[in-house]
């Protein structure tokens, strides 16, 4: 019976535990979805808002680009650099023109047109499409008698300026930067490329031979292949992608630059890394499971401190409808008592439950009839006594918590269930 208790208290232990976990995983579940939401909302907004300002600085009309606006504007990026603009910014044309490109994600839009910038090896002006001047340089990476990579450097807008001063500049800058790349293998590594010591009023980009852009900082008037352009138009306006490098995770979102007549112009393209909100969503888990398995356990036992008389009821009405298999069963006839298992049960000697016992115990497969039990009852065999043999085999199932003695064809012996435990 104690045994039957314990199995009867696990049951409705489990039960309670199992109904309240689900009710605090649902609410974690909806606590999380909606801090997901805000978190992503938030980001999505700020970039959504970024993205409008800049395609309302950029105007292209009649097959001209107006940055003017764009380059003045102070929440957008320095063309040196010199800002500390965190955010990841790309505004590329439908011809390959990168306008910006500010602190690029590994693995989008990262690629620059190596060969073209070996072709100005030598310092000299440039026009963009978007009427911008450059004075521009580019210094090749050598690694073992083999060209790597470049160090493409600009200044933008020289105007009347002198051109050899700002050539030297140009040239200082990316000598400083050749000598502080390392090698990982056939690899460029800027690992060690300290900014603070170049010039500010210098942007530059390092590309690899794979058209890779390794390290940028700045505007620089650089291309890629437009098959970007068209990858990027084709993806989702708002999508999640992964820093290849750092394995950053980062949301991005684009937005198209048009013409006067609807047609896509350009693309504005930028990102925030959703790392701390991330962070924060696991801390979320990490804190709502432990707090919530501490209050599933408190509440747990202020229910069963609380109601323990009632549970002890439920339990006790449980083991009744639900009794158990028997290992042992055993009569003693001298004592009237019962022994089931480990629980015993005691009969008052001369009394109808003790001698229905006797007698059923006695021959337990042999059924004993109403006749019999009532002679052994000291009654008559009558209409009117024959519930009293009845009613003694109610009462005694009753309190053994058993249907330990069967009736049929008004005849009563030990329920055939149970006639291989008796010893």
């Amino acid at each position: 019976m104690f045994q039957l208790k314990r199995k009867v208290s696990l049951t409705i232990f489990t039960k309670i535990l199992s109904l309240l976990f689900a009710i605090f995983i649902l609410q974690a579940v909806f606590n999380y979805a909606f801090i997901y939401e805000s978190e992503f909302k938030q980001i999505t907004n700020e970039l959504t808002t970024l993205n409008n300002r800049i395609q309302n600085d950029i105007k292209y009309d009649k097959g001209s680009w107006n940055v003017n606006a764009y380059a003045a504007d102070p929440l957008t990026p320095n063309p040196t650099g010199a800002s500390g603009f965190s955010t990841n910014l790309y505004v590329i044309t439908r011809d390959g023109l990168v306008i910006e490109r500010n602190n690029p994600i590994y693995g989008l839009l990262d690629a620059s047109d190596y060969k073209k910038l070996l072709s100005y090896q030598i310092p000299q002006t440039i026009t963009t499409s978007t009427k911008e001047q450059w004075r521009v340089f580019a210094q090749p990476i050598i690694s073992e008698g083999k060209t790597t990579g470049v160090v493409f450097v600009s200044y933008r807008d020289p105007g009347n300026i002198n051109f050899s001063e700002v050539d030297e500049e140009l040239i200082d800058t990316s000598k400083k930067i050749v000598s502080q790349i390392t090698f990982k293998g056939d690899q460029i590594d800027v690992g060690n490329v300290d900014k603070r010591q170049l010039q500010y009023n210098i942007s530059f980009e390092v590309v690899d031979a794979y058209n890779k852009v390794v390290l940028n900082n700045g505007r620089t008037p650089t291309s890629i292949d437009p098959s970007y352009f068209v990858d990027e138009l084709n993806k989702k306006t708002t999508r999640q992608v992964i820093d290849e490098h750092a394995h950053i995770p980062y949301l991005v979102t684009h937005q198209l630059i048009t013409d006067t007549t609807g047609n896509v112009v350009g693309i504005i393209v930028s990102g925030k890394s959703t790392a701390a909100a991330q962070l924060l969503l696991k801390d979320y888990l990490f804190f709502t499971t432990v707090t919530s398995a501490f209050l599933v356990l408190l509440i747990l036992f202020s229910l069963f401190y609380s109601f323990r008389k009632e549970l002890s009821h439920l339990i006790e009405l449980h083991a009744h409808h639900h009794p158990t298999t028997p290992k042992s069963i055993h009569f003693n006839a001298k004592k009237g008592e019962l022994k089931i298992d480990n629980q015993l049960f005691v009969f008052p000697l001369e009394t109808n439950q003790y001698y229905l016992c006797v007698a059923v115990f006695s021959s337990p497969s042999k059924p004993k009839s109403e006749k019999d039990l009532l002679k052994l009852f000291g009654e008559k065999a009558s209409k009117a006594n024959w519930r009293k043999v009845y009613d003694a085999s109610l009462s005694i199932n009753k309190k053994v918590r058993l249907k330990l003695i069967s009736y049929q064809d008004r005849s009563y012996k030990i329920n055939s269930e149970f006639q291989k435990y008796i010893v």
